[in-house]
């Protein structure tokens, strides 16, 4: 604009009209002056369009464009390329306009050559095949008066950014490109980008060091954390748009544009970058401390979404495993620990702390991953007790730690009297060795508590696991892992005592908590809510249970309709075959046929059925259960019990 414009609007134009309109249009430059160039004389209407969101801050009206509803934009595509509206054809749009982020622009384009080539079915494949070179593509014959590519218009704006900037942003495109938490910076930069908190010594690596260095001269000023300097280095990406910033709850999130993201790494992606990613990620992951998990969470879907390349450092492989089945993806995270222990055993030895240690969160793993993968839990406990036993003795701590996780496999396989022997063991040992109110002391204690139950002390255990829940509470050394698994027992006990109300409030009360914590996609959280669901069809509240399961199988099964895991980043598990997803199927028939819904009841009795027989096979004692007529079934909500105790406890103790 000329010097001297905004005074000769408001005396030589202006002043005569009696209404008037002034339009700013790609107002993005910062420097701009823009003020200087807005009219004050009369009653007139000022329109600025930019992509520079400080601009706002200059009226209380501003509008902001967000990319087309999914039908707006199959409908542009369609209709642009020349396309019938049919279903096939609609389907095949919106799995289109979805990959172009539903950018008003990117799909004009995409509609060109797909009009040129006649590709529509084709045009996914080819695009992400040649993404760098479709996004350069102009359509002339559709913008005669805009001449620029997808590609020209982002990386207009990238070069317009400083270069400490760019280095931010194109570490920020290996994110996902949606719910990039601020704290990953804050928290690794804090701990000067040491790798992850993994509570083990491990050899210094000099691809690590350097990867801490770089990511240091990249987010640091003179190598120290200011929140101040980052938000400097972001501002020029939230005033080009080329970023975004929104707040869920008390954390804040960055977000870019898919066609952004990928016009970055297809352009700027380096090994080297994917590996400061990496360890980027590592270095906010604190082990143990499950003040921690809501940032895991938040950080699991950045992990999934990549192949991790080779140059991957190994402990941050290990370390992201384990954030990752600490939020409930097994099947991921267990792949990367077969990895990672197949390196330390061939680099450190079979017997090394370190191996050891991977080979218990691998153990750990499969214990988390329900009632079916207990013997391979158990082979991989026992293999580091041998091991620690043979290296320190059976009084060491750890080596008393590697025996209760044996013991703990032995009591989720129901082999209880062997676990009973080997935790009075445990328990005598550890008062022993690290005094009676010891974490590991009152872990065992509950365990124990457990064992007497199932062999019929039902009121003695009941006692003993209410009495642990309450020195739980007193202990500030036990982890809210432990204590929420303690209250879990109580009410499984109430559950099976018969006492269903006194259950049913702590279930309520647990999934509460859990649900907070771990999110609803989590074992544990759907596990808890099915235990909900089974109490609540022992008070004949049945269509509150239905409900439940319902909302259950949606948890479980993430693709179903209905279901809001569109909203997260990355999909989690399908997990319907998994120990909660049977569960979920037997509760499902049990309840409607005590609600006197038979007929559908039955029709999903074959489907569990066959479930059942597809997981498990025929000679597992889960499926011989659920073959017995309907009719016959007892109260399934713990089918251990169910299997193992056919005459309810209710009955024996009332």
């Amino acid at each position: 604009m000329k010097s001297g414009l905004s005074q000769r609007w408001s005396t030589s134009i202006l002043a005569s009209l009696p209404d008037w309109m002034v339009i700013l249009d790609n107002a993005d430059d910062p420097s701009l002056k823009v003020l200087d160039y807005l009219p004050s004389y009369g009653r007139g209407h000022i329109i600025i369009t930019t992509r520079n969101s400080a601009y706002a801050n200059l009226s209380c009206n501003f509008q902001t464009l967000e990319a087309l509803e999914p039908e707006s934009a199959v409908e542009l595509l369609l209709s642009s390329s020349g396309y019938d509206g049919s279903s096939d054809n609609k389907q095949s749009a919106l799995a289109i306009v979805n990959a172009l982020g539903r950018l008003p622009l990117a799909i004009a384009h995409a509609a060109g050559y797909i009009r040129l080539h006649q590709c529509l079915k084709s045009y996914l494949d080819v695009y992400n095949e040649s993404r760098q070179q479709l996004l350069r593509t102009k359509t002339m014959a559709m913008f005669e008066h805009y001449d620029l590519s997808v590609a020209s218009t982002i990386q207009m704006s990238l070069d317009k950014l400083p270069a400490h900037t760019q280095a931010l942003l194109y570490l920020l495109a290996e994110f996902h490109n949606t719910d990039i938490p601020f704290d990953v910076f804050k928290i690794a930069a804090k701990r000067q980008f040491d790798g992850p908190d993994l509570q083990i010594d491990i050899p210094v690596d000099e691809n690590v060091r350097c990867d801490s260095e770089a990511l240091s001269s990249i987010l640091c000023q003179n190598g120290k954390w200011s929140e101040a300097y980052f938000n400097e280095l972001i501002e020029p990406c939230l005033n080009y748009s080329l970023l975004r910033v929104t707040r869920s709850g008390e954390t804040r999130m960055f977000s870019m544009h898919i066609l952004v993201q990928t016009w970055i790494q297809s352009i700027h992606g380096t090994t080297e970058r994917q590996r400061l990613f990496v360890h980027l990620l590592s270095s906010s992951i604190f082990r143990h401390s499950w003040s921690q998990i809501h940032l895991h969470r938040l950080i699991a879907p950045h992990i999934i979404q990549r192949v991790l390349i080779d140059q991957v450092a190994w402990s941050n492989k290990w370390a992201l495993a384990f954030a990752v089945d600490e939020v409930g993806n097994s099947t991921w995270s267990q792949k990367q620990l077969h990895d990672v222990l197949a390196y330390a055993e061939a680099t450190f030895g079979s017997d090394s702390p370190i191996t050891l240690a991977i080979m218990t969160d691998l153990g750990t793993s499969y214990d988390r991953s329900g009632s079916y993968r207990n013997e391979t839990a158990l082979t991989l406990h026992q293999r580091v007790l041998a091991a620690r036993l043979k290296l320190r003795g059976e009084s060491d701590i750890e080596t008393l730690s590697a025996m209760s996780n044996v013991a703990s496999s032995l009591v989720d396989m129901w082999r209880n009297d062997e676990a009973e022997s080997l935790y009075l063991k445990i328990i005598e040992l550890l008062k022993a060795t690290v005094g009676p109110d010891h974490p590991e002391v009152l872990k065992a204690e509950s365990r124990l508590a457990t064992i007497l139950f199932r062999k019929g002390d039902y009121q003695v255990s009941l006692y003993r696991k209410v009495t642990m829940s309450q020195r739980y509470d007193t202990q500030a050394r036990i982890t809210l892992a432990e204590k929420l698994r303690v209250l879990e027992n109580v009410a499984t006990s109430l559950h099976i005592l018969g006492r269903y109300s006194d259950a049913l409030s702590l279930f309520y009360k647990l999934w509460s908590m859990i649900n907070r914590l771990l999110g609803p996609y989590h074992s544990t959280s759907i596990r808890v809510s099915l235990s909900t669901a089974g109490t609540l069809c022992q008070l004949g509240r049945f269509s509150e249970a239905t409900k439940r399961l319902e909302l259950d199988f949606k948890h479980l099964h993430p693709s179903s309709d209905g279901d809001d895991s569109s909203k997260l980043a990355i999909h989690p598990e399908d997990r319907r075959n998994t120990p909660e997803g049977l569960s979920a199927q037997r509760l499902m028939c049990f309840v409607l046929f005590c609600e006197g819904n038979h007929a559908e009841a039955e029709e999903r009795y074959a489907t569990t059925v066959a479930a059942h027989l597809e997981t498990l096979g025929p000679d597992h004692p889960h499926t011989q259960w659920v073959q017995k007529p309907l009719a016959e079934w007892k109260d399934p909500t713990f089918i251990e019990y169910a299997i193992r105790l056919p005459t309810p406890v209710a009955e024996e103790t009332s």
